[in-house]
């Protein structure tokens, strides 16, 4: 019952006042986070923001809303990190469309010689992580030798006793 009331023709007076609702980002962009959630025409609306009419099938755009498209079209990524930051104001302390008060978080467990790099607004990009190929070799026993080209290859070391 309560999903149903979530739908966007829903009228106003029918919804929940309080829900619990998660997003996982579909591409590491500030945009996804902010505007494709809460923008009231192109984003799920799932806050009602700018309902003109009972059932919020009419919409006025708000300010947050052209802030997300200005940010969208930016390409100076500075200049686009200020203008979503200025709408996530907007929605938290002026429109105060919604309270963040939970926030999932993940633990993992990450080998030393693994260097990771994870990006604004989240998400990993294994294509920038490297390995630490000395800390490696002291961990696993592996050893370099020189090979065709004057690059470096690795080698394991086996030893047998016998």
């Amino acid at each position: 019952m309560h999903l149903r009331t979530l739908t966007n023709n829903t009228p106003v007076a029918d919804i929940a006042h309080t829900w619990r609702l998660s997003w996982c980002a579909d591409y590491a962009d500030w945009s996804n986070w902010v505007h494709d959630v809460f923008d009231n025409k192109e984003g799920a609306n799932r806050l009602r923001r700018g309902c003109l009419d009972d059932t919020c099938i009419e919409i006025e755009e708000l300010e947050f809303d052209r802030v997300t498209k200005e940010a969208g079209a930016e390409q100076d990524s500075v200049k686009r990190k200020k203008l979503y930051k200025q709408a996530e104001k907007t929605l938290t302390k002026v429109e105060v469309g919604y309270a963040p008060i939970y926030c999932n978080t993940r633990v993992v467990l990450v080998k030393p010689r693994l260097n990771l790099s994870f990006h604004e607004p989240g998400g990993q990009h294994i294509d920038t992580w490297t390995i630490d190929w000395k800390a490696k070799m002291r961990a696993t026993g592996i050893r370099w030798s020189r090979w065709e080209g004057g690059q470096e290859a690795p080698m394991i070391v086996v030893c047998w006793e016998g």
